[in-house]
């Protein structure tokens, strides 16, 4: 770095000290002896202004509380890993004029995951890889969030119905389920009954459910109410008029009926869930 990029970084590590009152000071210094040197060689020649525009997102980043983990550790959200580890290649390949826009796209891309629950930034995180296969940042989220996010038409709740098990073991060995709530319109929340602990699940048709992983709290989906009744004879659910059995369930502890055509159930001696679905 010359001079000039060197007085920049001391006059807003100082400027830190004074706008934010939980300035991380040695947290700023290990930016400026690692990742700031990096960027500065990685760029091209007349990119002062994008080094500034960086330097300045990582002050506000750190002012902010949105950067928190050290350097050495993995980042903790989407926006640390992109200034951290994707932005310095990503600049480097694009010509000085997209440097600025490019900064500011991920910065409010950032600061938007920070609007919404903590869980779907964890979720975000867990597809993280797939950043680099796609075209940028906006279409990274795209990918990975609109199947969550998107509103599911009513189903049609016809017979043939199919049943499937998945089992949350994997994701939490001591895992008990009890209660059950949407957090989106096909993510289902599982909660440990003896544990603080929350697993969110991705409902998905043709039996290929799966377990995002484990969640914080999570505020109820308003989901609309499914236009069937349900009732319960032993193992089997009764959708309308249409008897279901599922296999192995004894009958259900509890059962959640989502309106985009699912009926899920977990049983009192159990980690898995029965999950039953409509015609689409």
């Amino acid at each position: 770095m010359d001079a000039t990029a060197r007085d920049l970084l001391r006059r807003l590590g100082d400027e830190g000290a004074r706008r934010f009152s939980g300035w991380n000071a040695s947290r700023f210094g290990a930016y400026c002896q690692s990742v700031f040197p990096a960027l500065w060689e990685r760029l091209p020649p007349g990119s002062d202004r994008t080094f500034a525009g960086y330097a300045s997102l990582i002050q506000q980043g750190l002012g902010e509380g949105y950067l928190k983990g050290d350097l050495g550790t993995a980042p903790l959200n989407f926006l640390e890993f992109c200034l951290r580890d994707w932005l310095p290649d990503a600049l480097a390949g694009l010509p000085v004029a997209e440097h600025l826009p490019q900064l500011a796209r991920i910065w409010n891309l950032g600061e938007g995951l920070f609007r919404e629950p903590d869980w779907v930034n964890a979720y975000v995180m867990s597809r993280i890889g797939l950043l680099a296969s796609v075209s940028g940042p906006e279409s990274f989220l795209v990918e990975v969030l609109r199947p969550l996010m998107e509103p599911s038409p009513a189903a049609r709740w016809e017979a043939p119905y199919r049943v499937s098990l998945l089992s949350l073991r994997r994701a939490d060995e001591e895992i008990l389920p009890g209660e059950l709530h949407l957090a989106a319109p096909s993510v289902l929340i599982v909660t440990d009954r003896l544990r603080p602990v929350r697993l969110g699940v991705h409902l998905r048709r043709e039996g290929r459910s799966r377990v995002l992983g484990t969640f914080g709290e999570t505020s109820a989906f308003p989901d609309e109410p499914a236009a069937v009744p349900v009732t319960w004879e032993a193992a089997t659910a009764r959708i309308g008029d249409e008897p279901v059995s599922l296999p192995f369930l004894g009958g259900p502890y509890r059962w959640a009926l989502v309106n985009a055509g699912y009926l899920v159930a977990t049983a009192v001696d159990s980690q898995k869930l029965w999950i039953v679905e409509s015609v689409a």
